[in-house]
């Protein structure tokens, strides 16, 4: 059970590992938050659109006489969001830049906040798509 606690909290931990590295670059904290909230945005889409479907298939087979194909269902269901995140990251980051001009550039934000929160965002993206696959093994 507690190796399963600090699998699921590990993207927690990374995100205050760098808030606390970015905390000694003026302007890096916020723009690690803005870029997290973007990065975060289709993982989330993603996530609930696979998973409303197949947990009620994951319940049937919790019984302890049905685990071996328990495991060959998250397997599969971990396959498919990785050969869906991964295309959905590569498409985010030429496109990164767009995307923060017309969700955050306006008054206080400008442009020299966007580049720094483009450069974040696509870094963060590459980051979360190598745990996705990391997750998958």
């Amino acid at each position: 059970m507690f190796p399963a606690v600090v699998g699921s909290g590990m993207l927690q931990i990374a995100t205050y590992i760098d808030l606390y590295f970015a905390s000694f670059i003026p302007g890096a904290a916020a723009g690690r938050g803005y870029a997290n909230l973007l990065a975060m945005a289709p993982l989330g889409v993603l996530s609930s659109s696979l998973l409303l479907p197949i947990l009620p298939r994951f319940s049937r087979l919790a019984a302890p006489e049905l685990r071996p194909q328990l495991r060959l269902e998250i397997r599969k269901a971990s396959i498919v969001a990785i050969a869906l995140g991964l295309p959905l990251a590569a498409m985010l980051v030429p496109v990164a830049a767009p995307i923060v001009r017309v969700v955050f550039e306006r008054k206080a934000f400008d442009a020299t906040a966007g580049v720094l929160v483009t450069g974040l965002l696509q870094v963060i993206r590459c980051r979360l798509s190598m745990q996705d696959f990391d997750a998958g093994q």
